[in-house]
């Protein structure tokens, strides 16, 4: 018999008998098993739920901290997808995409991470759906010792944002704004700060993240 053939009659057989609990406790070796055979698969369908499984065990590996079968498993996610998935399932590509360049970033694969950064900033339609990867994208920068492009590039993420933040400031203007700070600060009681509502602007708390990268 195919020997690629039986790998994926392993793999579908477990998929189908396998209670919720089985599924994610034989994870690994269901994914291993359709995927040795995901050569013979020509039902969309099917290539589709296989790839919600690989980002399922991506993330279970990448929870163990086991980043490179990790990384293996978005990339073999990501190759079961056509480009027209970007317009029928949307939320699987992204989250494929880009848990894979978080992946990639932390293995220090920064070809790989580039490739995926270009996918997702050119198939994005909004900042919220670019978001993650211009963050992986700052963070690497950085790490790989281009500062100044890292800052450039968060503060016309923030930009985007609505928070704008000039490229430079004078020490004056730092004076400025640390005075009107205390000024506000004054007016406000230790009790009224406790009771400030919490954050909840998605926007507001991106650009957050965003400066604590940069700083």
């Amino acid at each position: 018999p195919d020997p690629v053939y039986f790998h994926l009659r392993i793999g579908r057989l477990l998929l189908k008998w396998s209670s919720t609990e089985e599924t994610d406790c034989n994870l690994f070796v269901m994914v291993d098993q359709l995927h040795r055979g995901a050569c013979l698969l020509n039902d969309r369908n099917e290539k589709i739920k296989l790839a919600h499984l690989c980002l399922m065990a991506g993330m279970k590996a990448s929870i163990k901290s086991a980043f490179l079968p990790s990384s293996a498993y978005y990339q073999a996610g990501i190759g079961l997808l056509s480009s027209g998935e970007w317009d029928s399932h949307r939320e699987l590509c992204l989250e494929l995409y880009n848990s894979s360049l978080e992946t990639e970033y932390i293995l220090g694969d920064f070809d790989a991470m580039m490739t995926h950064i270009d996918e997702v900033l050119n198939r994005g339609g909004t900042i919220e759906e670019k978001i993650r990867a211009y963050r992986t994208l700052v963070q690497s920068l950085a790490a790989q010792g281009h500062v100044p492009r890292a800052i450039e590039t968060a503060l016309a993420v923030l930009g985007q944002l609505g928070e704008s933040i000039p490229m430079s400031v004078t020490p004056a203007q730092v004076k400025l704004e640390l005075e009107a700070t205390q000024q506000m600060l004054q007016l406000q009681t230790i009790d009224a700060l406790s009771q400030l509502e919490v954050m909840r602007d998605s926007r507001t708390m991106e650009a957050m993240r965003f400066l604590y990268v940069i700083t």
